[in-house]
């Protein structure tokens, strides 16, 4: 009996089922999804279908490939996470309506998904560019599009790629016009970046301590290499600074260890501060022809550095205190006929430097300027030859020990045993300048009385001759007398100063409370 009223029920549950079945076939799906597009920002949309609870969006790649069916409680999804490629997109809805079924699928949408390169933009400029602001998750070789989301990519801001450590080489689109401060500032992974030819400003520190990159060419459009804009980049081997550029800033290129050649650009006008400094592996600089100052330390403690190549067709005037300090290989230099001051230090501790031609449009020679060279060096002993003077071509830009020969006793007064006087005789004959503070502290020195070769007296020249009591010039002489050229000479009675001088600078005779100067 049990058995007989066991199989009544599976009977009638299976009846049940069937007409379930029956009934449900029966329901009128709802609508299908249609006008499927994806906007400027991968976002995929679709109509809204009535009664629908969801949806279900099927991707699959161009050749059938089945990426997953994705569930969207809205009309819409977004297509973000594709990698680059064709797709072809499905979508239907799922009903909410028990009276009703899900849909059929849409009508297929083929779609093709751009590359993105995973860092954050940003609209500016009315919405009508697009800026990028931070790097995100971009990684590797980076390629910046020229457009993103149907609007130009135009700019990199201001530390946008700081560390980026996990980028390996960037490649700008074509619409780039802006690289910012600091933009790729220690992206130590990075071995190249390419930057297109329509960039037109490239921010101080842009690559700071970029120590993989390799080579770098700067774009036509850019006319100022900003501060700091490739320091440190120590395995830097090749750069090229573009045609245009007009500046280099300071420490443009400081520390680019690996550097061998510099070539800066002929519309270059000025080089700044420590802008080439500590390239231990530089062996060339050519210098362009629009050139006009190069300022202090520029390329100072450049182990290497043999060979100085100026533009004889250039303007350059003026080379900055300590400019090429401590070029240690640097055996000859010929300055160029419109260079007209050559600054404090420029040359100092240039060891090997033996030969140095200055022209006549020179008029300032900075104190210690070629001191510690091989030719200062070698003129520095007690019997040189040049009567106790250490010349630089035809300037006079020290003394030997035997000249100056002081001493001090136990009260601290000057004990001299040196040179008393210098007459028109004393230096050589077509001796042209004094170089600053050359003959300071000459203790002994009584009188001068200076070649008429002799054009430019220079600052703090005779600075604490203590016994120096009288100075004069020859007519057609001495052109200009520098700043504090007398300073503490207390003992000067008697100046004489002849037809032909044209300039004394300030404090030339500041402390001789004593003299009386005349003007013949």
């Amino acid at each position: 009996m049990k058995n007989l009223i066991r199989f009544v029920l599976i009977g009638v549950m299976t009846v049940c089922a069937a007409l379930a079945f029956v009934a449900c076939s029966d329901l009128k799906p709802v609508s299908a999804p249609s006008q499927l597009t994806v906007n400027d920002r991968n976002v995929l949309s679709w109509h809204e279908v009535a009664n629908a609870r969801s949806y279900t969006v099927d991707i699959k790649t161009a050749d059938g490939g089945k990426i997953g069916d994705f569930t969207a409680r809205r009309a819409s999804y977004s297509l973000s996470s594709l990698e680059e490629g064709d797709y072809v997109i499905a979508v239907k809805a799922i009903s909410g309506d028990k009276t009703l079924a899900d849909s059929d699928w849409s009508k297929a949408l083929e779609f093709h998904k751009d590359y993105e390169t995973g860092c954050v933009y940003e609209l500016y400029n009315a919405n009508r560019e697009y800026k990028i602001v931070r790097y995100g998750s971009a990684s590797g070789d980076l390629v910046i599009e020229d457009e993103y989301r149907g609007k130009p990519v135009t700019r990199i801001d201001d530390m946008a790629f700081r560390s980026a450590t996990k980028i390996t080489s960037i490649t700008l689109g074509k619409n780039v016009t802006y690289v910012g401060d600091y933009a790729f500032m220690n992206c130590v992974n990075m071995k190249s970046a390419t930057l297109p030819e329509g960039l037109s400003y490239l921010g101080e520190g842009a690559f700071y301590a970029c120590r993989s990159l390799e080579s770098f060419t700067v774009p036509a459009g850019v006319t100022a290499i900003n501060d700091y804009t490739f320091a440190y980049c120590r395995g830097l081997t090749s750069l090229s600074l573009g045609e245009n550029a007009t500046s280099i800033g300071a420490s443009a290129a400081t520390a680019c260890s690996s550097l061998t050649e510099a070539v800066v650009p002929d519309k270059v006008k000025t080089i700044g501060e420590y802008a080439f400094s500590s390239c231990t592996a530089l062996e060339k600089v050519t210098l362009g022809k629009a050139l006009e100052s190069i300022d202090q330390y520029a390329f100072s403690s450049n182990d290497n550095l043999a060979l100085l190549v100026f533009n004889e067709d250039g303007g350059l005037k003026s080379i900055g205190e300590s400019a090429f300090r401590a070029c240690a290989a640097l055996t000859e230099v010929s300055f160029p006929a419109t260079v007209e001051e050559i600054l404090t230090r420029a040359f100092y501790g240039c060891g090997a430097l033996e030969t140095v031609t200055i022209p006549e449009n020179v008029t300032k020679i900075g104190t210690y300027c070629f001191h510690y060279t091989k030719f200062y060096n070698d003129q520095n002993v007690d019997d040189n030859g040049q009567g106790g003077f250490i010349y630089a071509d035809k300037w006079v830009i020290g003394k030997t020990a035997a000249t100056a020969n002081d001493q001090k006793d136990a009260d601290d007064n000057i004990v001299s045993h040196g040179l008393v006087h210098i007459t028109t005789t004393t230096f050589k004959a077509d001796t042209f300048g004094i170089a600053d503070r050359a003959l300071a502290s000459m203790g002994a020195l009584s009188t001068v009385n200076l070649n008429v070769s002799i054009k430019y007296v220079g600052e703090l020249a005779f600075y604490n001759c203590r016994k120096l009591a009288e100075f004069s010039t020859n007519i057609g002489g001495v052109k200009e007398i520098g700043a504090r050229a007398f300073y503490g000479c207390d003992q000067l009675t008697v100046v004489k100063l002849r037809d032909g001088l044209e300039t004394i600078g300030e404090e030339a005779f500041r402390g001789c409370i004593n003299f009386a100067p005349s003007v013949s």
